[in-house]
């Protein structure tokens, strides 16, 4: 039985658009699907498609945080400074000021020395950005090749190896003949051991995947493969980074239109029994009463073209403020439990075994790590979704209890989620591999391999083998 606690990490997880674990279900969704494909019309195929697709995802999942990691330690903590600082807290002076004066007492030092050298982090950390991309890139390149030279190397070896049994079946048959025997010449023919055969990638977060997607259009190994990394490369692109939130927002979108519910939330907040405690007791209305007052008397100034900039940086500046000076307030809480505000960590000071193996070493502080960056629209937005879900919950049938209200929440949100997810994963893993398999195996001419009809021809050429 999985525990409440897990079920909504689990939930928040993949319903959470900035995170990569619903990218990377997807991707390898998506990779098996396509690995798959390719070794139903061909075992080279299918271990070149595997090298290609696994060797990528192990790229993209592993290689930019490597390198950031790398970049970490030989050029940010070598000058003192720390790297979990958001170079994005130097975007409004008056915020920087308060990040330093309410920063938990374990890291005054850490974001002072920062906030000293703004010129020198700011540097650090765009380099950081573009060494680790550029890395991976890199990195990928390299790999491509191999898998390239890999898999040209193992079509020349089995085409060779099929034409010099095809000379000896030629052979044995001719003396069969020969002796006088009534048996009939076998032949295997060429499309028994060189197959299908198209190559296509995965994603590696948006700027590597668009390097990745031209790196591969641009060394493509004919029009064939050009072809097929185009309509893999761009369909998978279009339902990691674009399609899956768009689905959520039209399955939540639906949940409010059908149900009267909104469940724009993260999914650790929906399962929490603290929010239908805070509505049943009254601290919700109470709460975003409070912060309606530091919202500019109430004027949606995101959405107003002509709010001079510096109202709206003062606004912020108010609401940061709010933020640390309320931490018991639902919207901080629930902000807290979302992300969207980062809470100060520190290592136990006495592990136990379950700790270590459940990589459970911090333990909470109630504190706002001020490193990280606060988005105040984020902030302004959960505000308005959890206005939007009290005059719901205050409008709600009357035979409809408080325990009904918060549990037919519960059950659209995690259904939303599984319905993304489940969505995209047939979609990448089924229709898309399906749909390319089908056109190499129906279009004339089309179902071998464009690279072993080019090394054929060149072994014939060379004289290694004859036509």
């Amino acid at each position: 039985m999985i525990s409440p606690i897990l079920q909504a990490k689990i939930y928040s997880t993949l319903g959470n658009p900035s995170s990569l674990v619903p990218l990377a279900i997807k991707d390898i969704t998506n990779s098996v699907g396509m690995t798959t494909s390719s070794f139903i019309t061909g075992k080279e195929e299918g271990v070149d498609r595997f090298i290609d697709e696994f060797g990528t995802e192990a790229l993209w999942l592993f290689g930019i945080p490597a390198y950031k990691g790398l970049f970490n330690i030989t050029a940010i903590m070598t000058q003192g400074l720390d790297y979990n600082f958001d170079a994005r807290n130097f975007r409004n002076p008056e915020i920087t000021k308060l990040v330093q004066e309410y920063a938990p007492s374990d890291l005054q030092e850490k974001v002072k020395k920062v906030i000293a050298n703004e010129s020198k982090y700011k540097k650090l950390a765009t380099s950081k950005f573009a060494m680790s991309v550029g890395l991976a890139l890199a990195t990928y390149i390299g790999l491509t090749k191999a898998k390239q030279s890999f898999t040209d190397k193992n079509i020349r070896k089995n085409i060779l190896e099929e034409y010099q049994e095809e000379q000896k079946q030629k052979m044995s048959a001719l003396q069969t003949k020969e002796e006088g025997t009534a048996k009939s010449p076998v032949f295997t023919g060429w499309g028994k051991v060189i197959q299908d055969f198209a190559c296509d990638p995965v994603r590696n977060m948006w700027i590597l995947d668009g390097g990745i997607t031209s790196e591969r259009l641009i060394d493509a190994r004919g029009t064939q493969e050009r072809i097929g990394y185009a309509f893999k490369e761009f369909s998978a692109l279009f339902f990691m980074y674009y399609a899956g939130q768009k689905l959520q927002t039209y399955l939540e979108n639906k949940a409010k239109k059908l149900n009267n519910r909104t469940i724009k939330f993260d999914a650790r907040v929906i399962e929490n029994p603290a929010l239908r405690d805070a509505f049943e007791k009254g601290k919700i209305k109470t709460d975003l009463e409070a912060f309606s007052k530091v919202v500019d008397k109430g004027l949606e100034l995101l959405d107003e073209k002509d709010i001079p900039k510096e109202r709206v940086a003062a606004e912020e500046v108010e609401i940061y403020k709010f933020l640390h000076h309320n931490k018991d307030n639902v919207i901080v809480k629930t902000a807290m439990e979302s992300d969207l505000i980062k809470e100060h960590k520190t290592f136990k000071k006495n592990p136990s075994l379950k700790d270590v193996f459940t990589f459970s070493l911090k333990e909470k502080t109630g504190n706002i790590d001020t490193r990280a960056y606060i988005d105040i629209a984020d902030i302004k937005q959960h505000y308005k979704n959890l206005q939007t879900l009290l005059k719901e919950y205050e409008t709600r049938e009357a035979s409809e209890t408080s325990e009904q209200f918060f549990n037919t929440l519960k059950k659209l949100k995690r259904g939303a989620i599984r319905n993304n997810i489940g969505i995209s994963m047939l979609a990448m893993g089924v229709i898309i591999p399906a749909i390319m398999v089908t056109k190499r195996l129906l279009a004339p001419g089309d179902k071998e391999f464009c690279r072993v009809t080019e090394i054929r021809e060149k072994m014939i050429k060379e004289g290694s083998i004859t036509a």
